[in-house]
């Protein structure tokens, strides 16, 4: 069979699964759920593993003498103290946020009536609206509103819901651990299993199609490390940022503030204002004026950070331009929310490479041809 035969076979074969993937989008979305939920430990200690190992890395080149020397102890090692780091800045982040956001939600229920007069008298006498406008508004009780919701079944339903949500989060969080456990395998055995895989792309792939794969898989390794080092990098480019602007003014909660907006912010753009938000939560509390201060000083650092520090730092890590960022922030968030704008990027810029590098060679041969 000529090579036009199997092409023309090829094609006709994409068309008729892209025909039955539309027609049965349904089903095939939901066999590819169950796929994943079967799975999903494994992606997850791939996931850990990846990122564990950019630490992992760093500290075998460093742990090169005395007992280290021997490479399994030196792995191990290397293993527990990554985990050690990560899970303990996670736990001292959480230490430190959640006591204060109980105490300001408690705050905020014992202050509120005090704010909403302050909004009145601000509206009436500052504004000239009518007082009958904020009748109903002077007159309300949090305290009634909370028993009218316990008598309507509202709080029983929340309460249900959250036992539906608690019971997801059990299972994702075994899904986790049973991931952790996998990748302290992977990061083990890494070099045996990459061999592996080598060894079965040369046995059973075309030698052309076995250094493509190669070469796609080492420049994908390159940039999705280039891109969770660069943006972890600039989540604390913004964090430092954001404490020592906040210490100027003499704002309380800065340096927390600062740890809440870095940690929020490894999600692409978008993160840092969800810990703005929590930043903006824990000064009301304190002064309203001083929420809104920050309030203000917070996004003037985040238009900073968007359009100088981020497009170049995560930009130049991953070797993609900033138009290109922001799309891809947009598709992946389109279509996998906070986990799809994480991968986007990195493989955005991935196609991007890939795309310029087949673009030159068949520019240079178009150039020779003439």
């Amino acid at each position: 069979m000529g090579k036009e035969s199997k092409r023309f076979l090829w094609s006709l074969l994409g068309i008729l699964l892209l025909f039955f993937t539309v027609q049965n989008f349904g089903a095939v979305q939901m066999g590819f759920g169950m796929l994943l939920e079967l799975i999903l430990p494994l992606v997850y200690g791939c996931v850990i593993a990846f990122v564990l190992n950019l630490i992992v890395r760093q500290l075998e080149r460093f742990l090169t003498f005395g007992p280290f020397r021997k490479r399994t102890f030196r792995r191990i090692v290397s293993i527990l103290l990554s985990l050690v780091l990560v899970v303990g800045i996670a736990a001292v982040l959480v230490a430190g946020l959640v006591p204060e956001i109980r105490d300001s939600g408690a705050m905020l229920v014992e202050r509120l009536p005090g704010y909403i007069r302050k909004l009145v008298d601000f509206c009436v006498l500052r504004l000239g609206l009518p007082e009958s406008w904020f009748s109903d508004l002077e007159r309300l009780d949090v305290g009634q509103v909370i028993q009218q919701m316990f008598q309507n079944g509202l709080i029983q339903q929340l309460l249900q819901s959250g036992g539906n949500l608690v019971g997801g989060a059990v299972s994702t969080m075994l899904d986790f651990l049973l991931g952790l456990c996998f990748s302290f395998y992977l990061l083990m055995q890494k070099e045996s299993l990459i061999d592996g895989l080598k060894r079965l792309s040369r046995a059973y792939l075309k030698p052309e199609t076995h250094r493509r794969l190669l070469y796609i898989g080492k420049t994908m390794n390159e940039i999705y490390g280039s891109f969770i080092s660069g943006q972890c990098l600039d989540a604390l480019i913004l964090g430092a940022m954001v404490t020592v602007a906040l210490a100027l003014f003499r704002i309380p909660y800065a340096l927390l503030i600062g740890i809440v907006i870095a940690f929020t912010a490894l999600v692409p753009v978008v993160g840092a204002f969800l810990g703005g938000a929590v930043g903006v939560f824990l000064l009301m509390m304190v002064s309203l004026r001083q929420a809104v201060l920050f309030l203000v000083i917070f996004l003037v650092l985040q238009q900073v950070d968007n359009r100088l520090v981020y497009p170049h730092v995560v930009g130049s890590a991953v070797g993609l331009p900033a138009i290109w960022i922001f799309a891809a922030i947009i598709v992946g968030g389109n279509f996998g929310g906070i986990f799809g704008m994480i991968l986007a990027i990195p493989l955005f810029a991935l196609v991007y490479t890939l795309v310029a590098q087949d673009l030159k060679k068949r520019e240079a041969a178009k150039q020779e041809e003439i």
